[in-house]
Protein backbone atom coordinates (compact mmCIF):
# COMPACT_ATOMS: atom_id res chain seq x y z
CA UNK A 1 0.00 0.00 0.00
CA UNK A 2 1.38 3.32 -1.18
CA UNK A 3 0.49 6.01 1.24
CA UNK A 4 0.54 9.90 0.54
CA UNK A 5 2.89 11.82 2.19
CA UNK A 6 2.34 14.77 0.63
CA UNK A 7 -0.12 16.37 3.62
CA UNK A 8 1.72 14.96 5.96
CA UNK A 9 5.13 16.70 4.51
CA UNK A 10 2.99 20.02 4.20
CA UNK A 11 1.78 20.05 7.85
CA UNK A 12 5.51 19.33 8.70
CA UNK A 13 6.64 22.54 6.98
CA UNK A 14 3.48 24.60 8.56
CA UNK A 15 4.96 23.75 11.88
CA UNK A 16 8.40 24.25 11.04
CA UNK A 17 7.54 27.63 9.87
CA UNK A 18 5.72 28.51 12.88
CA UNK A 19 8.28 26.91 15.69
CA UNK A 20 10.79 29.61 13.37
CA UNK A 21 8.98 32.30 13.52
CA UNK A 22 7.62 31.98 17.22
CA UNK A 23 11.56 31.52 17.85
CA UNK A 24 12.58 35.23 16.02
CA UNK A 25 9.41 37.14 17.96
CA UNK A 26 10.97 35.50 21.24
CA UNK A 27 14.02 36.46 20.62
CA UNK A 28 12.96 40.05 19.67
CA UNK A 29 11.22 40.67 22.50
CA UNK A 30 14.22 39.06 24.65
CA UNK A 31 16.79 41.57 23.07
CA UNK A 32 18.77 38.05 21.89
CA UNK A 33 19.62 39.43 18.36
CA UNK A 34 19.05 43.07 17.68
CA UNK A 35 20.85 45.63 20.06
CA UNK A 36 21.06 49.28 19.31
CA UNK A 37 23.39 50.39 22.71
CA UNK A 38 25.27 49.01 26.04
CA UNK A 39 27.00 50.46 29.10
CA UNK A 40 29.52 48.43 30.41
CA UNK A 41 28.21 44.60 30.02
CA UNK A 42 24.31 45.58 30.05
CA UNK A 43 22.89 45.70 26.58
CA UNK A 44 19.80 48.01 25.26
CA UNK A 45 17.66 45.81 22.37
CA UNK A 46 15.83 46.89 19.42
CA UNK A 47 12.54 46.08 21.05
CA UNK A 48 13.70 47.92 24.52
CA UNK A 49 13.97 51.26 22.65
CA UNK A 50 10.61 50.18 20.65
CA UNK A 51 9.06 49.73 23.43
CA UNK A 52 10.64 53.03 25.06
CA UNK A 53 9.58 55.10 22.41
CA UNK A 54 6.08 53.71 22.44
CA UNK A 55 5.51 54.52 26.39
CA UNK A 56 6.66 58.11 25.05
CA UNK A 57 3.65 58.20 22.67
CA UNK A 58 6.54 57.77 19.73
CA UNK A 59 5.25 54.45 18.27
CA UNK A 60 6.88 50.93 18.54
CA UNK A 61 9.14 51.35 14.93
CA UNK A 62 12.72 52.84 15.59
CA UNK A 63 12.53 53.52 12.06
CA UNK A 64 9.59 55.54 11.35
CA UNK A 65 11.53 57.70 13.51
CA UNK A 66 14.59 60.62 12.31
CA UNK A 67 17.89 60.14 13.30
CA UNK A 68 17.51 63.00 15.79
CA UNK A 69 14.59 61.97 17.90
CA UNK A 70 16.17 58.27 17.72
CA UNK A 71 19.47 59.72 19.49
CA UNK A 72 17.25 61.83 22.48
CA UNK A 73 15.34 58.67 23.29
CA UNK A 74 18.37 56.39 22.85
CA UNK A 75 20.43 58.90 25.29
CA UNK A 76 17.40 59.03 27.69
CA UNK A 77 17.67 55.55 27.81
CA UNK A 78 21.42 54.81 28.38
CA UNK A 79 21.09 57.62 31.17
CA UNK A 80 18.36 55.55 32.42
CA UNK A 81 20.36 52.54 32.90
CA UNK A 82 23.38 54.34 34.02
CA UNK A 83 21.09 55.52 37.12
CA UNK A 84 19.26 52.13 37.48
CA UNK A 85 22.70 50.45 37.73
CA UNK A 86 23.45 52.35 40.37
CA UNK A 87 20.39 51.85 42.16
CA UNK A 88 21.14 48.45 41.93
CA UNK A 89 24.23 49.40 43.66
CA UNK A 90 22.76 51.62 46.34
CA UNK A 91 19.91 48.62 47.01
CA UNK A 92 17.30 50.63 46.19
CA UNK A 93 13.63 48.81 45.09
CA UNK A 94 10.53 49.89 43.99
CA UNK A 95 7.92 48.32 46.12
CA UNK A 96 4.34 46.60 44.04
CA UNK A 97 2.35 49.69 46.23
CA UNK A 98 4.42 52.89 45.15
CA UNK A 99 3.70 51.36 40.92
CA UNK A 100 0.54 50.70 41.79
CA UNK A 101 -0.12 53.68 43.47
CA UNK A 102 1.57 56.06 40.82
CA UNK A 103 -0.85 53.74 38.21
CA UNK A 104 -4.03 54.80 39.54
CA UNK A 105 -2.81 58.45 39.69
CA UNK A 106 -2.22 58.13 35.85
CA UNK A 107 -5.35 56.72 34.85
CA UNK A 108 -7.47 58.07 38.08
CA UNK A 109 -11.10 58.52 36.83
CA UNK A 110 -10.62 56.76 33.16
CA UNK A 111 -11.97 53.84 32.03
CA UNK A 112 -9.64 50.59 32.38
CA UNK A 113 -10.49 49.18 29.05
CA UNK A 114 -10.43 52.71 27.25
CA UNK A 115 -6.25 53.06 28.84
CA UNK A 116 -5.43 49.82 27.61
CA UNK A 117 -6.66 50.13 24.55
CA UNK A 118 -5.13 52.81 23.82
CA UNK A 119 -1.94 51.58 24.97
CA UNK A 120 -2.65 48.62 22.03
CA UNK A 121 -3.16 51.43 19.54
CA UNK A 122 0.51 52.79 20.37
CA UNK A 123 2.24 49.69 20.07
CA UNK A 124 2.78 48.39 23.40
CA UNK A 125 0.49 46.32 25.69
CA UNK A 126 -0.12 46.67 29.35
CA UNK A 127 2.93 44.69 31.09
CA UNK A 128 4.93 46.62 28.60
CA UNK A 129 3.59 50.22 29.68
CA UNK A 130 3.87 48.94 33.37
CA UNK A 131 7.46 47.43 33.40
CA UNK A 132 8.50 51.26 31.79
CA UNK A 133 6.56 53.15 34.34
CA UNK A 134 8.57 50.85 36.78
CA UNK A 135 11.80 51.78 35.64
CA UNK A 136 11.05 55.89 35.22
CA UNK A 137 9.68 55.63 39.04
CA UNK A 138 12.71 53.62 40.27
CA UNK A 139 14.85 56.34 38.43
CA UNK A 140 13.00 59.20 40.28
CA UNK A 141 13.16 57.97 43.40
CA UNK A 142 17.02 57.34 43.46
CA UNK A 143 17.57 60.96 42.06
CA UNK A 144 15.65 62.01 45.21
CA UNK A 145 17.30 59.47 47.52
CA UNK A 146 20.86 60.23 46.61
CA UNK A 147 20.87 64.13 45.95
CA UNK A 148 18.20 65.65 48.41
CA UNK A 149 20.17 65.32 50.87
CA UNK A 150 22.38 67.50 49.15
CA UNK A 151 20.05 70.60 48.70
CA UNK A 152 19.71 73.11 50.82
CA UNK A 153 17.78 75.96 50.45
CA UNK A 154 18.33 78.82 53.13
CA UNK A 155 16.10 81.83 54.15
CA UNK A 156 18.09 84.82 52.52
CA UNK A 157 18.00 82.42 48.95
CA UNK A 158 13.85 82.72 49.78
CA UNK A 159 13.59 86.36 50.31
CA UNK A 160 15.85 86.93 47.61
CA UNK A 161 14.10 85.13 44.66
CA UNK A 162 10.70 86.82 46.21
CA UNK A 163 12.41 90.54 46.26
CA UNK A 164 13.36 89.76 42.47
CA UNK A 165 10.25 87.98 41.58
CA UNK A 166 7.31 90.18 43.25
CA UNK A 167 5.49 89.94 39.98
CA UNK A 168 4.90 86.23 39.84
CA UNK A 169 3.54 86.42 43.33
CA UNK A 170 0.91 89.41 42.83
CA UNK A 171 -3.35 88.37 42.46
CA UNK A 172 -5.25 90.64 41.23
CA UNK A 173 -8.75 91.21 42.16
CA UNK A 174 -10.93 88.18 42.38
CA UNK A 175 -14.83 87.65 42.95
CA UNK A 176 -15.92 83.67 43.17
CA UNK A 177 -18.89 83.47 41.64
CA UNK A 178 -21.73 80.81 39.97
CA UNK A 179 -20.89 81.35 36.12
CA UNK A 180 -23.29 80.49 33.42
CA UNK A 181 -23.89 81.22 29.49
CA UNK A 182 -26.73 81.01 27.89
CA UNK A 183 -27.70 80.47 24.30
CA UNK A 184 -30.53 83.47 24.06
CA UNK A 185 -31.03 86.68 25.88
CA UNK A 186 -35.11 84.62 26.91
CA UNK A 187 -33.61 81.92 29.07
CA UNK A 188 -31.24 83.67 30.52
CA UNK A 189 -33.86 86.74 31.37
CA UNK A 190 -36.18 83.82 32.18
CA UNK A 191 -33.20 82.49 34.73
CA UNK A 192 -32.17 85.74 36.76
CA UNK A 193 -36.05 86.00 37.31
CA UNK A 194 -36.87 82.66 39.23
CA UNK A 195 -33.36 83.87 41.13
CA UNK A 196 -35.17 86.88 41.76
CA UNK A 197 -38.12 84.98 42.66
CA UNK A 198 -35.68 83.10 45.38
CA UNK A 199 -35.42 80.05 43.50
CA UNK A 200 -31.86 78.74 43.97
CA UNK A 201 -29.34 79.19 41.12
CA UNK A 202 -28.35 75.80 40.38
CA UNK A 203 -31.49 74.63 41.00
CA UNK A 204 -33.29 76.95 38.31
CA UNK A 205 -30.82 75.67 35.91
CA UNK A 206 -31.18 72.15 36.28
CA UNK A 207 -34.99 72.36 35.78
CA UNK A 208 -34.18 74.81 32.67
CA UNK A 209 -31.90 72.22 30.94
CA UNK A 210 -28.83 74.84 31.09
CA UNK A 211 -25.99 72.66 30.98
CA UNK A 212 -23.75 73.30 34.66
CA UNK A 213 -20.19 74.30 33.95
CA UNK A 214 -17.59 72.71 36.73
CA UNK A 215 -20.10 70.52 38.01
CA UNK A 216 -22.16 73.61 39.90
CA UNK A 217 -18.96 74.05 41.28
CA UNK A 218 -18.25 78.34 42.10
CA UNK A 219 -14.59 79.04 41.06
CA UNK A 220 -12.39 81.85 41.57
CA UNK A 221 -12.09 84.70 38.18
CA UNK A 222 -9.91 86.92 38.42
CA UNK A 223 -9.94 90.07 36.05
CA UNK A 224 -7.52 89.52 32.91
CA UNK A 225 -9.73 87.04 31.59
CA UNK A 226 -12.48 88.30 30.28
CA UNK A 227 -13.53 90.31 27.43
CA UNK A 228 -13.53 94.32 28.88
CA UNK A 229 -16.95 95.32 29.04
CA UNK A 230 -18.20 91.59 30.24
CA UNK A 231 -15.80 91.69 33.00
CA UNK A 232 -17.02 95.52 33.97
CA UNK A 233 -20.15 94.49 34.41
CA UNK A 234 -19.59 91.42 36.11
CA UNK A 235 -17.28 92.76 39.08
CA UNK A 236 -19.47 95.17 39.25
CA UNK A 237 -21.89 92.90 40.68
CA UNK A 238 -23.10 92.51 44.24
CA UNK A 239 -22.63 89.78 46.21
CA UNK A 240 -25.97 87.59 47.15
CA UNK A 241 -27.44 88.34 44.19
CA UNK A 242 -28.53 87.61 41.07
CA UNK A 243 -26.48 89.53 38.02
CA UNK A 244 -26.72 89.60 34.10
CA UNK A 245 -27.92 88.95 31.90
CA UNK A 246 -24.44 89.82 30.17
CA UNK A 247 -24.33 89.69 26.67
CA UNK A 248 -20.77 88.50 24.80
CA UNK A 249 -19.60 86.64 21.88
CA UNK A 250 -20.29 83.77 24.05
CA UNK A 251 -23.85 84.26 24.89
CA UNK A 252 -25.24 85.70 27.71
CA UNK A 253 -24.31 85.26 31.16
CA UNK A 254 -25.89 85.26 34.67
CA UNK A 255 -23.89 85.31 37.69
CA UNK A 256 -24.11 85.01 41.30
CA UNK A 257 -21.59 86.25 43.05
CA UNK A 258 -20.46 84.56 46.62
CA UNK A 259 -16.79 86.69 47.80
CA UNK A 260 -14.85 89.03 46.69
CA UNK A 261 -11.18 89.06 47.22
CA UNK A 262 -9.20 92.75 46.47
CA UNK A 263 -5.75 92.73 44.56
CA UNK A 264 -2.74 92.07 46.57
CA UNK A 265 0.61 91.00 46.41
CA UNK A 266 0.85 87.75 48.38
CA UNK A 267 2.94 87.93 51.37
CA UNK A 268 7.09 86.63 51.97
CA UNK A 269 5.11 84.09 54.82
CA UNK A 270 2.99 82.16 52.35
CA UNK A 271 4.92 82.51 49.29
CA UNK A 272 7.92 80.98 51.13
CA UNK A 273 7.03 77.61 50.69
CA UNK A 274 6.30 77.65 46.84
CA UNK A 275 10.01 79.58 46.64
CA UNK A 276 11.65 76.75 48.83
CA UNK A 277 10.34 74.24 46.29
CA UNK A 278 11.20 76.17 43.23
CA UNK A 279 14.78 76.89 44.50
CA UNK A 280 15.17 73.19 45.57
CA UNK A 281 14.13 71.90 41.80
CA UNK A 282 16.05 74.32 40.54
CA UNK A 283 19.30 73.09 42.38
CA UNK A 284 18.25 69.05 41.68
CA UNK A 285 18.08 69.21 38.28
CA UNK A 286 21.72 71.10 38.35
CA UNK A 287 22.43 68.33 40.28
CA UNK A 288 20.84 65.74 38.25
CA UNK A 289 23.16 66.66 35.00
CA UNK A 290 26.56 66.63 37.08
CA UNK A 291 26.23 63.47 38.75
CA UNK A 292 25.14 61.75 36.12
CA UNK A 293 28.25 63.09 33.91
CA UNK A 294 30.31 61.45 36.41
CA UNK A 295 28.48 58.51 36.37
CA UNK A 296 28.33 57.96 32.84
CA UNK A 297 32.39 58.95 33.20
CA UNK A 298 33.13 56.07 35.15
CA UNK A 299 30.92 53.61 32.26
CA UNK A 300 32.15 52.22 29.18
CA UNK A 301 28.93 53.47 26.97
CA UNK A 302 28.70 51.86 23.25
CA UNK A 303 26.20 53.56 20.90
CA UNK A 304 25.84 51.54 17.75
CA UNK A 305 25.84 54.27 14.70
CA UNK A 306 24.26 52.36 12.27
CA UNK A 307 21.04 52.41 14.44
CA UNK A 308 21.54 55.95 14.66
CA UNK A 309 21.58 55.98 10.78
CA UNK A 310 18.80 53.51 10.33
CA UNK A 311 16.72 52.48 13.17
CA UNK A 312 18.15 48.90 12.61
CA UNK A 313 19.41 47.12 15.37
CA UNK A 314 23.11 45.09 14.80
CA UNK A 315 23.40 41.39 15.77
CA UNK A 316 26.64 42.12 17.15
CA UNK A 317 28.69 44.46 19.45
Amino acid sequence: MRMNVRPFFALACLLLVSTAAALLVACDRSGSTAWVAAVDDEKISLHQFNQKAAFMGLGADAKSLDAGLRKAVLDEMIQRLVILRQAAKLGVELSDQELDSEEERIHHGMDAAAFREGMLARGMDYQDWRDELARDLLVRKTIDLVLTPRISVDQSEIVAYYDEHKDQFSRPEQILALHLVLPDKKMADELVARMDRGQDMLAAAKEMGVALGSDGRPDWLGRGHMPGKLEKAVFAARPGRPAGPFHSDYGYHVVWVIEKRPAMVLPLAEAAGRIQDALAKEKKDALTVGWLEELKSESKIWVDPHFLKSGMGSNKR
